[in-house]
């Protein structure tokens, strides 16, 4: 996982969960066992301003911190698809309704176009 310590501590108390966190710099350090979250923390994130339910600048940055990680990650052939598994998004960030809404036939269609070019590539 890539993300922030705090943010994923927080997560696990909010919904009373336990989980070792092993933090690591990259992925070949993982211990990749059950109860435990290999996390790469970027320490990006102020918890202490977080006001949850709420639109906030920081969020959007510390998301596209990690996604930006990830990137990098996949571009330096450290991290793969699992069985041959690859996900793809129709929507990100967006409400549960928006999210609903943006499910149509056309939409689907010009996504599974550009999903395999993307393979392709």
């Amino acid at each position: 996982m890539i993300g922030d310590k705090n943010v994923i501590a927080n997560a696990l108390t909010i919904c009373n969960l336990t989980a070792e966190l092993n933090i690591i710099e990259k992925p070949a350090e993982g211990k990749y066992q059950l109860g435990t979250i290999d996390l790469i923390d970027l320490k990006n994130f102020d918890l202490s301003q977080l006001q949850i339910g709420t639109v906030q600048a920081m969020c959007g940055q510390a998301a596209y911190d990690y996604i930006e990680k990830a990137v990098k990650l996949a571009m330096a052939r450290e991290v793969f698809e699992v069985r041959g598994m690859r996900v793809f998004f129709l929507s990100r960030h967006v409400s549960l309704r928006q999210a609903c809404d943006l499910v149509t036939k056309e939409r689907i269609l010009q996504y599974i176009i550009r999903c395999t070019e993307a393979l392709k590539r």
